[in-house]
């Protein structure tokens, strides 16, 4: 992915299927690491209670794991495009705003 944007590509699909599959990684790991320690695993003792929060969190912001797997699934499909947006805006009248006021 890095890659491809250094080059100037899109990579919006690549860009959702490295963030879902990397968080979820990271939860399943802080997870099996809060199963090995135990009770110990939910002290703030030992960083392990830290890994799972950081691991939980970054499933939730810069877009849920959820979403990430819609903007997949939208791709796939081909409901979602690569594109860029665009917006077509109406031209500003100055003069006109400056009569309303």
């Amino acid at each position: 992915v890095a890659w491809m944007k250094n080059r100037g590509q899109r990579n919006t699909r690549e860009t959702s299927t490295l963030k879902w599959f990397a968080t979820e990684a990271a939860f399943e790991a802080a997870n099996n690491a809060i199963q090995v320690h135990g009770s110990y695993g939910y002290s703030d003792e030992y960083d392990v209670e830290r890994y799972m929060r950081n691991a939980r969190v970054t499933t939730i912001y810069e877009g849920t794991s959820e979403i990430q797997q819609l903007m997949q699934a939208g791709i796939a499909l081909g409901y979602r495009t690569d594109g860029a947006l665009r917006c077509e805006l109406p031209a500003f009248d100055a003069a006109a705003w400056q009569a309303e006021r």
